[in-house]
């Protein structure tokens, strides 16, 4: 990764209100990073990518057709990045895109 690109990553990470120095971004931080850098992912989209390289996604953001894959990673995963958190509100986005009720 150069420079410039690990500057752009961190640009897309930090720029969501909720990001807190010392912790890994939420899905939701990566997310909102990217609306608000142009790259215009439904969450579905997102959640995709990060399976396709093995990293876990909360199972609310997959896809129905991934369902099982994401399952299978979340419970393999020995990585440091994952945490599952909970949360009263919805996402962000949710009214956006009408993925929630």
């Amino acid at each position: 990764m150069t420079h410039s690109a690990s500057s752009a990553a961190f640009t897309i990470v930090s720029s969501h209100p909720s990001s807190q120095p010392g912790r890994w971004p939420t899905f939701e931080d990566i997310l909102y990073g990217l609306h608000r850098n142009g790259i215009y992912l439904h969450p579905h989209q997102l959640a995709e990518f990060l399976l396709r390289h093995g990293l876990p996604v909360d199972l609310e953001y997959v896809p129905p057709h991934l369902k099982q894959k994401a399952i299978a990673i979340n419970s393999n995963y020995q990585g440091d990045m994952a945490r599952l958190e909970e949360r009263d509100d919805g996402p962000w986005y949710s009214e956006q895109l009408g993925i929630r009720g």
